[in-house]
């Protein structure tokens, strides 16, 4: 097995315990969160083919989820994890300005921004468990 599979499986198994972590620990948002963090997690690898658009429009769908959340509930968490997610939502447009001289590039930015992503989630458990904000109960509406 190379270094980039143990790398995968490494980082797959860390992101699980960590969305695990935001629906046991988390609050309604979390949940919510955890929610979008999964689909993109699980339907990354459904639709990463030759079909770039499927990937843009998976990341911008967790990008407005998460938007939303950081919107009507108030976790300083959730505003870091919009803007991770919008700087994702921009290395998918690198390629079709230059289709192939940059793929990489943003695929490693795009690895690199998913384990930011995932520390920022630990916090939201943090944030959602102690801060006395955190604990008013709010409508999802």
């Amino acid at each position: 097995m190379g270094f980039v599979n143990t790398l995968q499986i490494g980082l797959t198994g860390i992101s699980c315990l960590i969305l695990i972590l935001l629906v046991w620990q988390g609050r309604g948002a979390e949940r919510l969160a955890a929610l979008a963090l999964t689909m993109l997690m699980f339907g990354s690898p459904l639709v990463d083919t030759e079909f770039r658009p499927g990937m843009v429009l998976l990341s911008t769908t967790a990008l407005v989820w998460l938007a939303w959340l950081s919107l009507a509930h108030d976790r300083w968490w959730l505003i870091l994890a919009v803007a991770l997610q919008g700087l994702v939502v921009a290395t998918h447009l690198l390629p079709f300005l230059e289709p192939e001289t940059r793929v990489w590039g943003a695929v490693t930015v795009r690895l690199a921004l998913w384990v930011a992503l995932m520390l920022i989630a630990v916090l939201g458990v943090a944030e959602a468990r102690w801060a006395p904000y955190a604990r008013r109960l709010r409508p999802l509406s």
